[in-house]
């Protein structure tokens, strides 16, 4: 078992997990750690003396909040000895080396899943969402794909022409619903960590707020599309296609859970006495769920769960 999490084995279990990384998976090293040998004695190659730890602390998001999992580790073997009376483990290798020109493929699913989620990934560092990223960690390598790199690019175009047609639209954004809108903006900003200008939005005139607007959509393109998007939803119809589904269920614990599977449930939300429970469960959504780490996961399984039964019952009608 290459993978061992506090101690314990680690196996990857998730099947969506498995699809990400059973396949080749590219690493490379940044240019400033890549040094050409240039002495007319030795051979002419290229060197990257980069060497990845081969454990860190290893997190996930719960509930919105980091929850730290315990020391995540990867090694290829594994000796025990005695040393002044106590076992001492020894793992091989100690450092995962990258060297000659500074990529390194592999199809090795613990070994792709250790250095894709390693605080040592420019990934990972870059990404201030991620429950791995840490700030003093260096950027030793990058994991890269080409085709997916290109694609998230060429999505993020899309997004964000399609957020400009509708901000310059003044028939569809007027100028209360762009106040609106920024209101949202300016309420989930800490959160989303986004740099707006947005100062006495009822006192900006037309233009100024829609320009500020289209520059949050140009340089924050995947948050505003997910803000605009919720701004459209109706959340009240939708928690109730979810409760109707019993993708959610109201307890007589006065709590909201999400059936993830057909036998695995989460807490969402107690909704204290004398509350209407849909609507508490949809204020919360809007508000208090600022990723969408609940909504997107609850509308996903609602997708699932629909598709199975429209198929059972065009199964039954093809049947009689």
């Amino acid at each position: 078992m290459p993978l061992e999490l506090n101690g314990q084995p680690y196996t990857l279990t998730e099947e969506a997990m498995l699809r990400k990384y059973s396949v080749e998976m590219v690493f490379t090293v940044s240019k400033q750690y890549i040094k050409k040998n240039n002495d007319p004695d030795l051979r002419r190659i290229e060197t990257a003396p980069v060497h990845i730890p081969t454990y860190y602390n290893h997190f996930k998001m719960e509930n919105g909040l980091r929850k730290s999992l315990g020391v995540l580790r990867y090694y290829d073997a594994v000796s025990v000895y005695n040393e002044n009376g106590r076992s001492v483990n020894n793992y091989e290798p100690q450092y995962i080396a990258i060297g000659h020109n500074g990529v390194m493929k592999s199809s090795n699913p613990e070994l792709n899943y250790f250095l894709d989620n390693s605080p040592y990934n420019e990934v990972i560092k870059n990404d201030t969402l991620h429950p791995n990223n840490r700030k003093e960690s260096e950027s030793l390598l990058n994991t890269y794909n080409r085709t997916k790199r290109a694609e998230g690019e060429l999505g993020v175009q899309k997004k964000t022409n399609k957020l400009l047609v509708l901000l310059l639209d003044d028939e569809v954004y007027t100028l209360e619903r762009m106040r609106s809108l920024a209101r949202v903006v300016i309420d989930q900003s800490g959160a989303r960590r986004l740099v707006h200008r947005l100062f006495d939005v009822d006192d900006m005139d037309d233009t100024t707020l829609r320009a500020e607007l289209t520059r949050l959509c140009i340089a924050n393109t995947n948050d505003m599309h997910e803000i605009m998007t919720m701004e459209v939803t109706d959340i009240t119809e939708e928690v109730m296609k979810w409760k109707a589904m019993r993708v959610v269920e109201f307890t007589h614990e006065n709590e909201w859970v999400f059936h993830e599977t057909q036998r695995n449930q989460k807490s969402i939300i107690t909704v204290p006495n004398n509350s209407d429970p849909v609507q508490t469960l949809v204020y919360f959504l809007k508000n208090n769920d600022p990723y969408y780490k609940w909504y997107k996961p609850i509308a996903e399984r609602y997708r699932v769960v629909n598709e199975k039964i429209s198929s059972k019952k065009k199964e039954k009608e093809v049947t009689e």
